[in-house]
């Protein structure tokens, strides 16, 4: 959990970020994104440390006060319920995701997004994936 204010980047492992929809992203560099330097400094809350989570694979991270849990999955089927929005990104591997409505093959990189009035997904993975659930407000 890393809240506005706060500059992060990725070291090593495997970094998930989830945002809101937002469009003031400050970046310091190291991207071909625009970058704002100055605006970005000037809005550091340096009081403010991230929450670093360490996790296993499986185990379900809900950061305090977020609207949304993640979990990464490694292997095998599991059924993601309708209800709540659903994000599935295929991180290595082979994947797909199944509704009443259409079946998808996932490839690394690619993701599937599901309404939380889509009907429920069977989600198959061989590799790694990370799965993102929000509950409606």
């Amino acid at each position: 959990d890393v809240p506005a204010g706060v500059p992060h980047s990725y070291i090593r492992g495997t970094g998930l970020e989830v945002m809101s929809s937002s469009d003031n992203v400050l970046r310091l560099g190291l991207t071909s994104k625009p970058v704002f330097v100055d605006e970005a400094l000037a809005s550091i809350e340096w009081d403010h440390r991230p929450m670093v989570a360490r996790a296993q694979v499986g185990d379900r991270i809900a950061p305090e006060g977020a609207p949304f849990a993640a979990s990464l999955v490694t292997a095998g089927a599991q059924t993601l319920p309708t209800g709540s929005f659903r994000i599935v990104l295929l991180i290595e591997g082979r994947g797909s995701i199944s509704t009443s409505l259409a079946d998808l093959q996932l490839h690394p990189g690619t993701a599937a997004v599901l309404s939380a009035a889509d009907p429920d997904a069977a989600i198959s993975i061989d590799g790694m994936a990370a799965v993102v659930t929000s509950e409606v407000s």
